[in-house]
């Protein structure tokens, strides 16, 4: 009559990361047939041949299995459960500057860690990125910040950068026509104006010829 078998020497990882290679797969029967191997849920760990293909996070049971022949009846069943984790996808801003009184440029960021390659795409919601500056903000450094993201096979870090604020440039507009001035003539009224509309200050090359007395 048929003779009992039993499988031995199964093995599988207990984890994966989205975004790994297949795992492998081993186990064998006492009775020397091939093995079949099976998943419970192939859109977290697809079974092809012996190895299992990685296709998103979560947890799935692997079975294996021997039905037997002529010879031998089937095999108990074995089984083990796989974690897939989901893959770190990192959020990286990009630093930025303007000068003073420039509206703020538009604020960008890229992404780091997409697996088997994917990109972003795939996200169910993009990062987003902001800066408490203004237009008007002082010169100096704020820091840009990204935050969210969302996607059923990652889990999301943040980088932030820097926007700088730097000095504009002004320029003095002094166009007045001295043509004509004589010694003893009233005062004349300097006009010159700058840019960035603050107070312009006056000073003469040869005070014993022109001296200048405020404005």
């Amino acid at each position: 009559g048929k003779t009992t078998q039993q499988l031995a020497q199964y093995q599988v990882d207990a984890n994966a990361t989205y975004g790994d290679p297949p795992l492998q797969l081993e186990a064998n029967a006492s009775s020397s047939l091939g093995v079949i191997f099976s998943s419970s849920d192939p859109e977290v760990l697809e079974v092809n041949g012996t190895q299992l293909l990685v296709r998103g996070a979560g947890q799935a049971t692997i079975f294996v299995n021997q039905g037997g022949d002529s010879n031998y009846f089937a095999a108990p069943e074995l089984n083990a459960t796989v974690e897939v984790f989901p893959a770190e996808l990192k959020v990286v801003a990009h630093d930025a500057s303007k000068a003073y009184l420039e509206s703020v440029p538009e604020l960008t960021y890229h992404y780091e860690g997409f697996g088997y390659d994917e990109n972003a795409s795939v996200l169910e919601q993009q990062a987003s990125i902001e800066v408490n500056a203004s237009a008007s903000s002082p010169t100096g450094t704020y820091p840009i910040s990204v935050s969210g993201g969302l996607a059923a096979n990652y889990q999301f870090t943040h980088q932030g950068a820097t926007l700088l604020v730097y000095k504009a440039n002004q320029v003095i507009s002094f166009a007045q026509d001295f043509n004509g001035t004589f010694m003893g003539q009233e005062p004349i009224d300097l006009n010159a104006t700058a840019s960035s509309g603050l107070p312009v200050s006056y000073h003469s090359s040869h005070p014993e010829i022109a001296e200048v007395n405020g404005t």
